[in-house]
């Protein structure tokens, strides 16, 4: 067994939580490595123990074959195939049998009509674009009768051949592969069902990948935090670890029996992340002076929370970078925040109100109804200080006090908007920071 996987693209299957998938330290085209992340992922294909994945190496028949049937989900039942002998070149004990077989039995390959398969023999680009056309339901009824120029010409229609040479005796590479059976993934069935279906018990459309290997509201580790319209935002448990090139993409989510994430399928659909620079009500405005106009009811999610950009905007302000999603008709509909703020430098003045665990050697504090973490740099400041004295603060970027000293010695000028909650009110302040308390204060 462990003589087929050192082949390096053959997935493994059957792992509660995989790796997550990595990339790979030779794969220079954005196209080929968004298609083996997905892929492998998916535990289709998988790269060498050294980090690369060796896009221009060539397949062989038997590779190929094989992943074929975990392309369509069928790796779990490759046991039932094994221990037969269906060509006189591939004996049972060979790696690829139990492969090859299913996947002649499913009627995706044949051999020679020799009684031989050749599973050592370069796979050729028209043997290979055969096999997914056979994944996908299509015939010869459905394609022609002149093989393998009808298959490429139908390969080519559907656009399963973009960056893969139309070439049908040229012996088909390892990134060619990949970018073939992605755009099988992307693309329908000759009966109108999405292809990925096939690899999942159930399937979410139009998903948002926010968080990989989250931590949930309920405190379950491992999950995916996903944003999907009608279902709002939510925590699924992750059967896979996924890449975090797909984060920040909109797409299809994968779910199995169990309801856990099996993999990602990310779509086409634009998303521009910016370097906020301001944010407005109306608009964003990013680094380089861009400006980015908004529709107060666009969905706005920020902090584990769905809002919209009317009522939240202004919580914007000090973060790091945005994400905005586009329409089909080219508008916004969806916006989300980095967690990270911009503090470094920011200044706040108010009321020492508690401290943990001493005021003599401090972790965190509460400062207008706000609690701080204390970096290890402003303990010796803080130590000056009681619960009950009027204070001022400043931050690093990370938003841990470093210093404090008596407003007497600097005091913050802050500005900033106040939202009312009964009794309560809390101020977004203009340095990034938020000040809450009770309205009478």
């Amino acid at each position: 067994m462990a003589a087929a996987l050192c082949l390096g693209i053959i997935g493994v299957v059957g792992l509660s939580l995989p790796a997550q998938a990595a990339g790979f330290s030779d794969i220079g085209d954005a196209d080929v490595s968004e298609a083996v992340s997905v892929l492998s992922s998916l535990g289709i294909v998988s790269g060498y123990s050294d980090g690369t994945f060796r896009p221009s190496e060539t397949l062989t028949r038997a590779q190929f074959a094989t992943l074929a049937v975990l392309a369509e989900g069928h790796g779990d039942q490759v046991a039932e195939s094994a221990y037969r002998t269906l060509f006189s070149d591939l004996p049972a004990s060979h790696w690829a049998a139990p492969y090859v077989n299913l996947a002649q039995s499913e009627g995706l390959i044949s051999g020679y009509g020799n009684g031989r398969f050749g599973p050592d023999d370069p796979v050729t680009i028209g043997q290979a674009v055969t096999i997914v056309l056979r994944l996908m339901g299509y015939g010869e009824e459905d394609v022609g009768p002149f093989w393998p120029q009808d298959y490429l010409s139908k390969g080519t229609d559907l656009g399963l051949l973009e960056g893969v040479r139309p070439q049908a005796d040229a012996a088909m590479t390892r990134g060619e592969a990949a970018l073939l059976l992605y755009a099988m993934l992307q693309s329908s069935c000759k009966d109108g069902a999405p292809y990925v279906e096939k690899l999942a018990h159930t399937t979410i459309s139009d998903a948002v990948l926010l968080q990989n290997d989250d931590t949930s509201p309920s405190g379950e580790v491992h999950t995916a935090q996903v944003y999907a319209g009608n279902s709002g935002l939510t925590w699924y448990t992750q059967d896979t670890a996924l890449p975090d090139t797909l984060l920040n993409r909109r797409g299809t989510l994968l779910l199995n029996e169990s309801g856990a994430v099996s993999g990602f399928l990310p779509d086409e659909s634009t998303v521009r992340t910016l370097s906020l620079a301001e944010a407005k009500a109306d608009r964003l405005v990013d680094e380089s002076g861009a400006s980015y106009t908004l529709s107060s009811a666009v969905t706005l999610v920020l902090d584990d929370t769905v809002t919209t950009y009317g009522e939240a905007w202004y919580e914007l302000d000090g973060r790091e970078t945005v994400t905005l999603y586009y329409s089909a008709s080219g508008s916004v509909n969806l916006v989300t925040a980095s967690e990270t703020k911009r503090y470094d430098g920011a200044v706040l003045t108010g009321y020492y109100e508690n401290v943990l665990p001493n005021a003599s050697n401090p972790t965190s504090i509460t400062l207008l109804g706000e609690t701080y973490p204390v970096a290890e740099e402003g303990v010796s400041a803080l130590a000056q200080f009681r619960v009950g004295d009027r204070i001022t603060v400043s931050f690093n970027g990370s938003g841990e006090i470093v210093d404090a000293c008596s407003p007497s010695e600097r005091s913050a000028v802050m500005i900033g908007l106040v939202t009312e909650t009964g009794n309560s009110c809390s101020v977004a302040l203009s340095n990034g920071l938020t000040a809450s308390g009770s309205c009478s204060d």
